[in-house]
């Protein structure tokens, strides 16, 4: 019989039996442990998707900050409504939709969704573990930047013309166009200065319509605030450009900067636009830009680069003592707003009116393409894009030209039909609302 200090010493050295009772206890810690890693790794998931959902319904909300008459329950309704949804098409469980809240910040023009809840565990139950906290939170700092374009058109003579294979007339072509780009970007404007729209048309010169109200009768002398902008007498409101140091500036048109009349330099008879210029006009005014681009008629000859500086004046702060109210160009610079100027010719330049009126010459060519540089440096060393259209181009110096003066050469478009030019506006609308987007 064995002794019983044997016996001990023989169960002593048997290590079989614990380490069974090691392996099993392993072998319940791993599957637990694989059980919550499958929860967890649902959690995960869980809480992507929710936070995608919140980011969701929050931009969804903060594109509302702009709009006319809009309150914070208007976009806390709608940010619920798109985070239930999102929610639903991804496929959130509806306890993790329990709590919602939506905190609006207009001064930083902000809005931020956040959600909490639970989800339940599958497997987790198995190590005591029965829901899983989730949260999450998402802000969006959302701002359309308001938009000020000036559409630089011209409507000299040659756009009576009709394009090889064309059925209309190059300025009919441009009328179409120029009116589907103020009713799209019209159409997305949230506010009445989201976007806002100039018409400056050129021919021989640029008619200042209403601005010359002022003006007394030929012979007299001039009156009112139009003093500061035309300067001589027989005044027909029909402007060319100043002499000086800021003939190529946006100085505003006071004193020694006044600008001169087409009827003082030996003009008189060079053709006026039909149409006048509209200086920044807000979305109620679709109607009367239309109205505008309308009288578009073709005629005269083509001194582009006052259509240009005009262009430039109606973007230019300095000229708020004259464009003034909801017309004012905003600031340069300012990171709120995108200032853009498209000008579309069809044409060589070949008049200026620096030395007296120059038509058709080599030296009025020059002359006129020689401010236009300057125009097209200065307006984009302030802050201003510029798109440019150039419409059946046939001269490689004028296509070269409007290359230049682009911020880009791929800003500069050549097209040959009223086809053409429809897609190149059209493309033109796409790059101001990449331009318009901050957030």
């Amino acid at each position: 019989m064995l002794e019983f200090s044997a016996l001990r010493g023989r169960f002593r050295s048997d290590l079989r039996g614990g380490v069974a009772i090691t392996f099993a206890l392993l072998l319940t810690t791993l599957c637990g442990a694989a059980a919550l890693a499958i929860d967890v790794n649902r959690a995960v998931t869980v809480s992507r998707r929710l936070e995608q959902s919140l980011d969701t319904a929050a931009l969804a909300g903060a594109k509302m900050l702009d709009q006319d008459n809009m309150i914070d329950a208007d976009i806390q309704t709608r940010v619920s409504n798109y985070f239930k949804a999102q929610g639903r098409i991804l496929g959130l469980p509806p306890e993790v939709l329990t709590q919602l809240t939506v905190v609006i910040d207009r001064t930083n023009n902000s809005v931020t969704a956040s959600a909490t809840g639970s989800l339940k565990t599958t497997f987790g139950s198995v190590v005591g573990i029965g829901h899983v906290p989730i949260g999450k939170s998402a802000t969006v700092v959302y701002k359309m930047r308001d938009v000020e374009l000036a559409l630089v058109m011209d409507t000299t003579g040659s756009m009576s013309e009709i394009p090889a294979g064309d059925v209309m007339a190059k300025i009919d072509s441009l009328k179409a166009a120029a009116n589907v780009v103020v009713d799209t970007l019209y159409s997305q404007a949230v506010n009445e200065r989201g976007i806002r729209i100039a018409i400056a048309p050129f021919g021989s010169a640029v008619n200042t319509g209403s601005y010359g109200a002022t003006i007394a009768s030929p012979g007299g002398v001039y009156s009112g605030y139009f003093s500061a902008l035309m300067a001589g007498s027989g005044a027909t409101g029909c402007a060319v450009e100043r002499l000086g140091s800021d003939t190529t500036t946006d100085a505003g048109p006071y004193g020694s900067n006044r600008l001169r009349d087409l009827s003082t330099v030996g003009g008189n008879g060079n053709a006026c636009p039909a149409a006048a210029i509209m200086p920044l006009m807000g979305r109620s005014q679709l109607n009367t830009i239309k109205a505008t681009i309308a009288d578009f008629a073709p005629d005269g000859s083509t001194a582009g680069h006052i259509g240009a500086a005009w262009g430039w004046y109606m973007l230019s702060p300095s000229w708020n003592g004259i464009f003034t109210g909801t017309s004012a160009p905003g600031a340069y610079h300012d990171p709120r707003i995108s200032k853009n100027l498209v000008l579309m010719t069809d044409g060589l330049f070949n008049t200026s009116y620096l030395s007296g009126l120059q038509a058709g010459t080599a030296a009025a060519t020059s002359e006129s393409y020689s401010q236009f540089d300057a125009i097209c440096s200065g307006a984009k060393a302030n802050g201003i894009t510029i798109y440019t259209i150039g419409f059946g181009l046939t001269d490689a110096a004028a296509t070269t030209e409007l290359s230049n003066c682009a911020s880009g050469t791929a800003n500069f478009f050549p097209v040959a039909t009223g086809t053409e030019l429809q897609a190149a506006f059209t493309a033109i609308v796409a790059k101001l609302n990449q331009l318009r987007l901050s957030r």
